[in-house]
């Protein structure tokens, strides 16, 4: 599970200053607060978190690649047809 700390803005996610899409808003008078999502969920994109990637390891039909964005560590799976 990648858990990073999260401020809330407006009933959004803002992570290391960058606004994450999310499926709802945030409610109850949260200021600050931790943001969870399984490294299956997480892909490359032009657009979200800057990462640099620190580690890839390769387990068969997935590969495990570790990243460091400014929130802290990232880990993500890439399947063979994405490579």
């Amino acid at each position: 599970m990648n858990v990073q700390p999260c401020e809330i803005k407006n009933g959004n996610a803002v992570i290391a200053g960058t606004k994450i899409a999310s499926a709802n808003k945030a409610g109850g008078g949260l200021t600050n607060t931790e943001s969870g999502v399984r490294p299956e969920f997480v892909s490359f994109a032009t657009k979200g978190l800057a990462a640099r990637v620190t580690k890839v390891s390769e387990t068969g039909r997935f590969s495990i690649v570790e990243a460091e964005c400014d929130a802290g560590k990232v880990k993500l799976l890439v399947g063979e047809d994405e490579k």
